[in-house]
Order: C-alpha cells, then structure tokens, then sequence
C-alpha cells in the first residue's frame, strides 16, 4: 500500500470509524460483484394464517404482470411515446 493511500485508509477510519470503513468497502465488493442481497420471496411470521403475506405476495406479482403488459403496449415513434 503506498503512503498516500494509508493516510487516505487513516483518515476515512478517523472520520467513520472501523466498522464504518469495513462496510463502505463490504458495499463497494456487493456493487461491483452485483451480488443480491435482498431475497426474492420473503417469508415472515404472520398470526398463523399465513393469508396477509400471501395475498400482499399475490397483489405484488399481479401488479408486475400489469406493469409488464403496460410496457409492452408503449410504442416510441420518432422521439414521441404513444400507448395503445
């Protein structure tokens, strides 16, 4: 490691803190490697039905199909965006 970049490393550890440093740098390897950190299905406690995340699940996946369909029916000609 050069010089100037241990002065810059004491400094960013000066200003945040260790763990500060370790998860600015933790962040920088998940954005450059595009790892996922947010699952795509969560799965939580509930008062035993299970109906309130279900049907949050059902409506998430439903308005997904809606923005896909209004998507497909958007058209760009010459700079303009037309919607059927």
């Amino acid at each position: 490691m050069g010089e100037a970049q241990g002065v810059a490393y004491r400094e960013q550890v000066n200003a945040l803190g260790p763990q500060g440093v370790a998860l600015v740098e933790t962040l920088k390897v998940i954005g450059e490697k595009g790892v996922r950190i947010t699952p795509d299905v969560l799965a939580s406690g509930g008062n035993g039905d299970g109906a309130g995340n279900l049907g949050t699940l059902l409506l998430l996946n439903l308005f997904r199909d809606q923005m896909k369909t209004a998507d497909a029916k958007t058209e760009s000609v010459n700079g303009a965006t037309r919607q059927w």
